[in-house]
């Protein structure tokens, strides 16, 4: 697990920052969701999620407005549920932050 402090320099307003997993995983066109399983699971599931959406095909479809919310999470993954159906390849890099 990698950390940093934040904001750099120590001001006010900021704290310690863990990573405890970070990874990418594929999601296919017509997925509603994507389900992520950690290799080996967290001591907490009180960990948040910063997630980024990546089309791996084609610009033009990245005019799709995607939204996504996580429904589940637990020790062992979370999984994300999107608007609307995929129209083309994405990937979602993620990572698990905090206390993990």
């Amino acid at each position: 697990m990698a950390s940093f402090k934040w904001p750099p320099g120590g001001g006010s307003g900021g704290g310690l920052i863990s990573f405890g997993k970070v990874g990418s995983i594929a999601a296919t066109p017509g997925s509603a969701s994507v389900s992520v399983t950690f290799g080996v699971p967290l001591v907490s599931s009180s960990y948040r999620i910063a997630a980024s959406l990546v089309n791996t095909v084609d610009v033009a479809d990245d005019l799709l407005f995607l939204n996504y919310v996580v429904t589940a999470k637990s020790t062992s993954g979370f999984t994300i549920l999107f608007n609307a159906p995929l129209t083309s390849n994405y990937s979602i890099d993620y990572a698990a932050l905090g206390d993990t």
